[in-house]
């Protein structure tokens, strides 16, 4: 049997439908892939957004710590909980006062912060402090 092509007769064909219909959903599908990535960069800005925002907070609270008395401590901030580590890094020295009336004396520190977020996940810094003690 043959078909004969009416004039005026307008149509796709079964084939080029099929070929339009994985056109359109290869199409789609890579789109799907790149929201989703899209949405896990998202994700993930938002937790390191979090991560430095708890790190800012901690650092403020150890600003008010004196290493040379306590050598170290843990905590909770935004809800990530952290403990600290102080060593010394310079040795004391006497604070200068002309009139001669302090005594006392600095210390630089190294504090190891480790925070614990997650399922056991761990970040890490490092900030420098000073320390003081009063000089027998």
């Amino acid at each position: 049997m043959r078909r004969e092509n009416r004039a005026g007769e307008q149509g796709f064909t079964l084939i080029e439908v099929l070929v339009a219909s994985a056109i359109i959903m290869a199409s789609i599908g890579i789109l799907m892939q790149l929201f989703a990535s899209g949405l896990d960069r998202t994700r993930r800005a938002g937790q390191l957004a979090h991560l430095l925002s708890a790190e800012r907070s901690i650092a403020h609270q150890l600003e008010m710590v004196n290493p040379a008395a306590q050598k170290r401590g843990k905590g909770v901030a935004e809800g990530i909980h952290y403990h600290w580590q102080a060593d010394i890094l310079a040795p004391f020295a006497p604070i200068y006062d002309p009139e001669g009336f302090s005594r006392r004396q600095l210390g630089l520190f190294s504090l190891r912060v480790k925070m614990q977020y997650g399922s056991n996940k761990q970040r890490e810094f490092d900030m420098k402090l000073l320390g003081w003690k009063t000089a027998p």
